[in-house]
């Protein structure tokens, strides 16, 4: 897909690619933030670079644009062999993009390894949130079932557990035992 030419891959390939035609001639200062991360991808990527840090380059973005230029990125990266070093808080950028996971909390990485790994060992906590007809009431003793937080917002519940220790069937049953009618 990607050829290059002596000096690095076409701007050819990447103006298709990256559908920056349509606004290659407008000033930068009048680009989109999408267009903005478009044309910044691919003056990143004109002099062929071994490797490219990128920071964040789907934030801000409408689900089109996020995927097409995470589509763009895979396929550069296949195509043209750049390594991409990404720093992002999207995890549907690093499932999506990314062989190798590097957490880095305060300066110190606490976790470096594959992705599923790091879903096995981080990913615990699940969210559930109910909204009922009224507020509900004694939800206190959720915490006796094992759950760990639960806030309340109007008719909404917002329940909070380990999924390894409890599952969304024994607290969904728990809730409808109590409910009235």
């Amino acid at each position: 897909m990607f050829r290059k030419n002596s000096i690095g891959p076409s701007l050819n390939i990447f103006m298709d690619y990256l559908d920056i035609g349509e606004f290659i001639h407008v000033p930068v200062r009048q680009l989109s933030l999408g267009q903005r991360m478009r044309a910044d991808l691919c003056a990143a990527l004109l002099h062929d670079p071994k490797v490219l840090f990128l920071d964040e380059p789907t934030i801000g973005l409408d689900v089109v644009v996020k995927e097409n230029i995470r589509q763009f990125i895979k396929e550069m990266n296949k195509e043209i062999n750049t390594s991409v070093i990404l720093t992002t808080h999207d995890m549907s950028d690093i499932e999506k993009l990314c062989s190798r996971v590097v957490v880095i909390d305060h300066g110190r990485i606490i976790y470096d390894g594959n992705l599923q790994q790091l879903k096995n060992e981080y990913d615990s906590e699940e969210v559930m949130i109910v909204e009922t007809d009224e507020m509900a009431e004694n939800t206190q003793d959720l915490y006796q079932l094992g759950v760990t937080h639960i806030h309340h917002e109007g008719t909404k519940l917002h329940i909070i557990y380990d999924k390894k220790k409890l599952n969304s069937t024994v607290v969904i049953t728990w809730l409808l035992e109590r409910r009235q009618y």
